[in-house]
């Protein structure tokens, strides 16, 4: 929507993906309340705020730029196939009342295994990195 490409364009963290393979998280919550101002960017690239809904227990799997080093390369040989990374943004929620709670948030970044073998190496593994 317009609305949200607006609100997006003065991103408290800019568009990225993260480099792990996945992340994991809960959406934000301020005041007991869920938070908004999370945005993706869809394949077309356009930019949408994701509307979680406050009243379930959401959970968030989102693929990081990993899959592009990892996964990719061999999806493509065998299946013509590829996962996508997703572009995101966050937008801190304004607030006018200085007794509002902080804003929270827990997340976990996936990353390969210290032993798993680098692509760009056949001896060199993610901890010697």
């Amino acid at each position: 929507s317009e609305e949200a490409t607006t609100s997006a364009e003065t991103k408290t963290i800019d568009w990225h993906t993260d480099q792990g393979l996945l992340l994991i998280f809960t959406p934000g919550q301020q005041n007991g309340q869920t938070s908004g101002g999370f945005f993706i960017q869809l394949a077309d690239g356009s930019a949408v705020e994701v509307d979680f809904d406050g009243l379930q227990d959401d959970l968030v799997v989102m693929l990081g730029d990993g899959v592009n080093q990892y996964v990719n390369p061999v999806l493509m040989e065998t299946k013509s196939m590829s996962l996508r990374a997703v572009p995101h943004a966050l937008q801190m929620p304004f607030t006018e009342n200085e007794n509002d709670s902080p804003r929270v948030w827990y997340g976990r970044m996936v990353l390969p295994p210290p032993d798993a073998l680098h692509p760009s190496s056949s001896s060199m593994t993610f901890g010697d990195v």
